[in-house]
């Protein structure tokens, strides 16, 4: 790789790392309003009535918030999703829960009776499928097409991990 490209993708890289946390969490509040709004489409066959308008419309800032707040509350906005593993992935479940049960809570409670109540596993669905497709084709990118965004200076240190079981 030459020096050019080098430098080209250190910068890159530390653009990136800068706006790191807010591009996690913009990402998140896309993937869940994509959520909601995709639920709303598959319940109603892709025709919403304008009825069920004005109740997408109070709900979508709810389910942002609340899932705001319990994937912060679940850590889902720290750790490297090159890395992800099974272990990010069933906490993202867990948080989808909580979420979707608390988002039951307040929708139900702000007395929108004609909510459709399949909505909330639609949405639970979608947003699991979402964010997991997200984190995981972002470690298959980084592991397939680019292994070495962090340039070594040739200072290489063999270093063997082991764990022991007791």
């Amino acid at each position: 790789m030459t020096s050019q490209k080098v430098q080209k993708r250190n910068f890159v890289e530390e653009r990136l790392l800068r706006f790191r946390l807010p591009i996690i969490i913009a990402t998140h509040v896309v993937i869940f309003l994509f959520s909601i709004w995709f639920a709303f489409e598959l319940r109603f066959d892709f025709i919403i009535d304008e009825t069920y308008l004005p109740i997408l419309y109070v709900s979508i800032p709810v389910f942002i918030v609340i899932k705001l707040v319990v994937f912060f509350f679940f850590q889902q906005f720290s750790g490297w999703w090159r890395y992800v593993t099974l272990h990010d992935l069933l906490h993202q479940v867990r948080a989808s829960i909580i979420s979707m049960f608390l988002a039951m809570v307040v929708i139900l409670s702000l007395s929108l009776s004609n909510f459709p109540r399949s909505i909330f596993l639609l949405d639970f669905i979608i947003t699991i499928l979402a964010l997991s497709s997200v984190r995981v084709t972002i470690r298959l990118y980084r592991e397939r097409f680019s292994p070495g965004i962090f340039i070594s200076t040739g200072d290489n240190l063999r270093t063997i991990i082991m764990q022991l079981m007791l």
